[in-house]
């Protein structure tokens, strides 16, 4: 997957001084910077969710805002230093501002409640006019951005926080490997049991009968389903399966939908790399182990905690969005099937092969 290109939005007017921009990288080496957690592909989502039955939009739109979510939170640490750092700007040119403006005296007829008031308002205006100039100066801004780097970089015992931020990604990268997980299992739940019909693709299938056979139910649990399974093929089918399972995943999908773009992306690279790297850090802290290293490619130390830079992250995500965008897209596909094609009235020939094919 080729990585979108993601600039700080000053960046593109502002020069960052050498020292800084080495400061920058160094941050960027250990979080996620610059709101790059997006992908176009949420929007496609989004519009997608749309024309689905009202019955299948839960599952996609749990999965849009669990995605926002994920970026919300794994941006956090830049949005917060950022923002302090520019509040703390602004809290200066304010305090300055009132100074100097208070010095000036009262108006000719003014009380004392309407100076305080128009000493308050113009402080404030002047306040926002002076953070308006620091964008157009290097000097200042790079004195602004490097104060909100270096609160990235250290703590308020000055200890690293490489620990904290390596943990942090860890966290993103489950999260994000979650919500394709919950997304494809809810609604493959949701669909079958709307088209219970789609079970005899599941346990018919060579790969996909052998992950999803139909329980042996006792007679307490007929009884307590008043031996009526309509609407509930999908939870008696999937509900107890194991969908951080990628083989599993891929097996229903190529069941259901054959092996076409939901499948092929559950096959790519970054989704395989995902599922490896999550099951590492829930099962094993992150320690890299012989089945890690001969199924994933991957050129880290056995017994070492798996790397997993920011641009994974970015990449990860961005996959993570186009499974979703694919999925919806298969979704729809088994809500508007596409027609056959009909038989021409006038050719016998035609109508003749149809009957034998439906035969």
């Amino acid at each position: 997957m080729t990585q979108e290109d993601v600039t700080n939005p000053f960046e593109s007017t502002i020069t960052i001084a050498p020292e800084v921009r080495a400061l920058s990288d160094r941050v960027k080496e250990q979080f996620i910077v610059s709101f790059e957690l997006r992908s176009p592909h949420t929007k496609e989502v989004a519009d997608l969710i749309q024309r689905l039955p009202e019955h299948l939009q839960a599952a996609p739109q749990s999965f849009l805002s669990a995605l926002r979510a994920i970026s919300d939170a794994a941006c956090l640490p830049n949005r917060i230093s950022f923002g302090l750092a520019w509040e703390n700007e602004r809290s200066r040119a304010l305090l300055h501002a009132l100074h100097t403006i208070n010095r000036k005296g009262f108006l000719p007829n003014e009380s004392q409640e309407e100076a305080s008031a128009r000493v308050i308002e113009q402080a404030h205006a002047a306040a926002d006019e002076e953070m308006r100039t620091i964008t157009q100066s290097e000097a200042r801004f790079n004195h602004v951005f490097r104060r909100s780097i270096e609160a990235l970089l250290f703590d308020p015992f000055r200890q690293t926080t490489e620990q904290a931020a390596n943990e942090l990604r860890y966290q993103t990268a489950v999260a994000i490997w979650s919500s394709i997980e919950v997304l494809l299992k809810d609604q493959m739940i949701e669909i079958i049991n709307w088209k219970p019909e789609l079970v005899k693709r599941l346990i018919t299938d060579e790969v996909a009968k052998k992950r999803f056979e139909l329980p042996k139910l006792t007679f307490d649990e007929l009884e307590e389903r008043n031996f009526n399974f309509q609407n509930c093929m999908g939870d008696l089918l999937v509900r107890q399966r194991d969908a951080s399972d990628l083989l599993t995943l891929k097996a229903a999908v190529g069941a259901i939908w054959g092996k076409g773009d939901l499948f092929n992306i559950l096959e790519s690279r970054e989704i395989r790399l995902l599922n490896l790297q999550r099951h590492l850090i829930v099962h094993r802290r992150g320690i890299v182990d012989e089945k890690y290293l001969s199924q994933s490619g991957d050129q880290a130390q056995k017994g070492e905690p798996v790397a997993i830079p920011p641009s994974s992250i970015v990449n990860f995500y961005r996959a993570a969005a186009k499974v979703g965008k694919i999925a919806c897209e298969a979704f729809l596909e088994l809500c508007n099937p596409i027609p056959s094609t009909p038989v021409d009235q006038n050719d016998p020939t035609k109508e003749q092969s149809t009957t034998n094919v439906s035969a």
